[in-house]
């Protein structure tokens, strides 16, 4: 059977629609964690860490990303990102005085 070939629809300007249109903002971390989007905050905070976009805060990022493992059930996870930062700190009562000054709630 042969199929007849119509005209096509006529096409748009391409690009012209969408050039104005582009403004995507970076994520921001504090909105995951106001959503409890843990998942989004811990796929932000990998890829801050391999990208080495977040290092002037990465100590808060490391606890953050702790943070979301334990929320998600990933213990194993949380306990290692978390005895890394106590490998780093060395003292715990260091440890959890800098993160209770560096949470925001």
């Amino acid at each position: 059977m042969i199929l007849s070939r119509g005209k096509g629809t006529k096409s748009s300007k391409v690009g012209n629609s969408r050039r104005g249109g582009n403004t995507a903002k970076k994520p921001v971390l504090s909105d995951f964690i106001k959503n409890r989007d843990f998942t989004g905050a811990m796929t932000l905070l990998e890829f801050e860490r391999n990208t080495g976009e977040g290092k002037d805060a990465e100590d808060n990022a490391m606890m953050w990303l702790a943070y979301s493992a334990f929320h998600l059930g990933n213990f194993t996870k949380a306990h290692d990102v978390y005895t890394s930062i106590l490998a780093e700190k060395g003292d715990v009562r260091t440890f959890c005085y800098s993160f209770a000054t560096k949470s925001p709630y």
